[in-house]
């Protein structure tokens, strides 16, 4: 059993504090007790077509448990803020991120140059640190972009 120091150490309890924190500065998310938790699922189940139950919100609003990379991505995009500081807390809460296919199509577009098929998109982590992704199809679909991301997510939470 862990005692109560040590759980508000966990990787659980760090994302609970940024998930409360982006649930009530979101203009759109009610109030814990007025259907926030509601509210989070239909948002989810609209944007993917995916349900699960209050039981996880609870769980994750409480630190008890953590949702998956490729749930947390689309919780960013619910609540407005930066999908890598709500899973890791690195980074800047309100950041921009890319949300939809046409965002990702006009960003490619601007990025290649008109005699390649591919871009080398150059995307600024922090201050000092820049990665470059390589080898990106100008035609890039949105769940190709998904699956990148995923992948990425995935990567930043091995410890």
């Amino acid at each position: 059993m862990l005692r109560e120091s040590d759980k508000r150490r966990t990787p659980a309890a760090e994302f609970s504090r940024r998930f409360r924190l982006a649930c009530d500065e979101s203009a759109h998310v009610p109030p814990k007790h007025d259907g926030r938790y509601v509210y989070i699922i239909e948002e989810y189940k609209r944007r993917t077509n995916e349900k699960f139950a209050p039981e996880s919100v609870r769980k994750w609003h409480e630190g008890i448990a953590m949702p998956r990379p490729a749930k947390i991505a689309i919780l960013a995009e619910i609540l407005g803020c930066n999908a890598v500081w709500l899973q890791t807390g690195h980074g800047d809460r309100n950041e921009p991120m890319l949300a939809s296919h046409d965002s990702i199509s006009t960003f490619l577009d601007e990025k290649s140059s008109k005699s390649s098929e591919t871009a080398v998109i150059p995307i600024p982590l922090r201050p000092g640190l820049t990665i470059e992704v390589r080898d990106v199809p100008s035609d890039l679909t949105l769940g190709e972009a998904k699956k990148i991301a995923n992948v990425i997510l995935a990567y930043a939470s091995v410890d």
